[in-house]
């Protein structure tokens, strides 16, 4: 009888690690590589100061106006149209502002104001990382400016992609034709729905998924990998060289080895942040940024913080 029991529970076991091992299989999630670079843009529901149009002013690059009271005129100024305060100068205004994802309040002066370029749309272009066969895709690989306040945000075709080599005085990036009909319009493609500080989820309007080029997920680890970009010669998608040299839980240092992305781009510029990296044949994160001395050297998002951002964020 005792040994009828032992036989039972070694059975009991067994099928629950076949159940546990199926599910963990079930779990491993296949993702086509993309390196699509696109332009996007973002639709804000309140103005961000998009360049500081002199050093005289306390606004900040990227802070985000939510309201501007007249303190003399107990006037509620319209965000749309600042033209009454830009012709004055030593008018107090309480502003309310949003500061690195942090609301504040605090008096500016017209002057203040006049110091800025206000935008309720923020555009640049990036890279989606990776498509799954349902046509959702994620990319970028870090935070947006303004996506706190984000409307809307569309994603557009590009074609041939330039690149202004980074050096010592200059970031340099990634310069795409646009896509456009012979009307004008840009050909839009999906949009983005979900913002971290991982990078961005959206919405293809047609899936690209090919199964025969999905990888599976893993973590990266030290040694050698590779970016999956556009080659900055011919144009096409290839392998690029580089060596994980540091792991963190949410990422890891990178040192590019590639002479194309060396000679031609000086590393790791504007436009490439997003890119997929690839290790052992499987996609381990996105390229995030790169130092601003040293564009040779960059640092990636790892993938399992790209898709579960929330989740992932509660382990730090």
């Amino acid at each position: 009888m005792k040994r009828l029991k032992n036989i039972l529970s070694i059975i009991i076991i067994a099928i629950l690690l076949s159940t546990n091992l199926g599910f963990a299989q079930n779990r491993v999630e296949k993702l086509m590589p993309s390196a699509e670079v696109v332009f996007v843009n973002l639709n804000l529901k309140y103005p961000i100061v998009d360049m500081l149009v002199n050093e005289d002013t306390d606004f900040e690059k990227n802070d985000i106006i939510l309201s501007a009271i007249s303190m003399n005129k107990k006037l509620k100024y319209d965000l749309y149209d600042l033209t009454d305060l830009y012709k004055t100068e030593n008018e107090k205004v309480l502003v309310r502002f949003l500061r690195d994802g942090k609301e504040n309040v605090q008096v500016f002066t017209g002057k203040d104001f006049r110091g800025i370029y206000l935008s309720f749309t923020q555009q640049f272009c990036g890279t989606i990382t990776a498509v799954s066969e349902d046509g959702s895709f994620i990319g970028l690989s870090h935070n947006v400016d303004g996506s706190e306040v984000a409307l809307n945000t569309q994603v557009f075709e590009t074609s041939y992609v330039h690149s202004i080599k980074a050096n010592l005085f200059n970031d340099g990036g990634l310069k795409p034709h646009l896509k456009e009909s012979k009307d004008g319009k840009l050909n839009y493609i999906g949009d983005i729905n979900k913002y971290s500080e991982y990078g961005v989820k959206g919405k293809l309007k047609e899936s690209t998924f090919n199964e025969k080029q999905a990888l599976e997920i893993a973590r990266p680890k030290k040694g050698k990998a590779y970016i999956y970009c556009k080659s900055p010669i011919t144009n096409e998608k290839k392998l690029h060289e580089i060596e994980i040299t540091k792991i963190y839980e949410d990422g890891a240092k990178i040192k590019v080895k590639d002479k194309e992305l060396k000679e031609y781009r000086g590393g790791v510029i504007g436009g490439m942040s997003g890119s997929p990296v690839v290790q052992d044949g499987k996609l381990v994160g996105g390229i995030r940024s790169s130092f601003i001395y040293n564009h040779k050297i960059g640092f990636i998002s790892n993938i399992d913080y790209m898709l579960n951002p929330e989740e992932d964020s509660m382990k730090n």
